[in-house]
């Protein structure tokens, strides 16, 4: 991604990185961010969910941690890296955890141009980057930083269309907290929110923005729940459409319950109306509700 982008884009577009063919140039690159006092995030070249991803913090040098060396090298030893390139990226820090995606469809040729899809912010469970679904609503799709988002997609979607690629992708971003925004990479295929807007489409309209927000949840938590029967039992009267009124569940994964999780996609005239949902939802399951808030 750094490198093709550097051909499409200006560099200033995505955060200073270092692509290493091996752990020790990986290292290297490391302790070069550590020099200049930043964190650093070391990425696989492929990878789903963010699995594989770490984060190294420049402030481990010292105040009682292992030395350097020995955190590097034990960061490094990650099955993940052990078979292709390995970037070393320059942490951006959002203190807000605004991390937004925006997906485009590239058509066949001679079948129209590029378009966006959608535009969703990412939720995440844990400070390592493992994805938890989607957040859909007007307020992102108001962001300022979305014209320029939507610029720099369009070029690269109108870039990969002449190098024959036809289908969805996404770009992932953060957004630090002078909302600027900065490309992370690329995943070509659909994406982890594809199903809720096609969903919202169905339902809603091309305009449904206007009407709903919507939130993916990819695992959440069942409590005690352990089969499909028992979950419908328990909220039966949070699922979409509740009183017949445009919000509640929709039920969208089921195959991880005897996991003790299950997913879903929630529905609300707005931001506040997602929150009640999802504590009432979590509530209902014995679970702490805390995604959102």
């Amino acid at each position: 991604f750094h490198r093709q982008m550097s051909d499409w884009l200006p560099m200033d577009r995505l955060p200073a990185a270092v692509i290493c063919e091996d752990r020790q140039s990986a290292s290297d690159a490391i302790k070069w961010f550590n020099t200049q006092g930043k964190d650093c995030v070391i990425k696989p070249d492929r990878g789903q969910a963010g699995i594989g991803l770490q984060v190294y913090n420049h402030q481990w040098s010292g105040n009682g941690y292992p030395p350097p060396d020995e955190v590097i090298k034990e960061a490094l030893a990650s099955p993940f890296l052990a078979a292709e390139n390995i970037t070393i990226e320059e942490f951006i820090p959002s203190t807000r955890g605004l991390s937004p995606s925006l997906e485009f469809y590239v058509p066949p040729g001679g079948c129209g141009e590029p378009e966006s899809t959608y535009l969703s912010n990412q939720l995440f469970s844990d400070e390592m980057g493992h994805f938890n679904g989607v957040l859909i609503s007007r307020e992102m799709a108001n962001a300022p930083w979305r014209p320029r988002f939507e610029e720099d997609g369009l070029t690269i979607a109108r870039n990969l269309h002449k190098m024959g690629y036809v289908g969805h992708f996404d770009l992932d971003a953060v957004v630090d907290d002078a909302d600027r925004l900065y490309l992370l990479e690329l995943n070509p295929r659909r994406t982890g929110g594809t199903h809720v807007h096609e969903f919202a489409l169905f339902a809603f309209g091309e305009n449904y923005l206007n009407d709903v927000a919507l939130q993916s949840q990819d695992a959440m938590p069942s409590g005690q729940v352990r089969n499909l029967d028992a979950l419908f039992s328990r909220i039966d009267d949070l699922l979409y459409p509740m009183k017949g009124e445009p919000r509640g569940v929709v039920l969208t994964i089921s195959s991880a319950l005897p996991e003790g999780r299950f997913g879903c996609i929630l529905v609300a005239p707005d931001m506040d109306g997602l929150i009640t949902l999802q504590n009432d939802l979590a509530k209902r399951l014995n679970e702490e509700a805390s995604m959102l808030s």
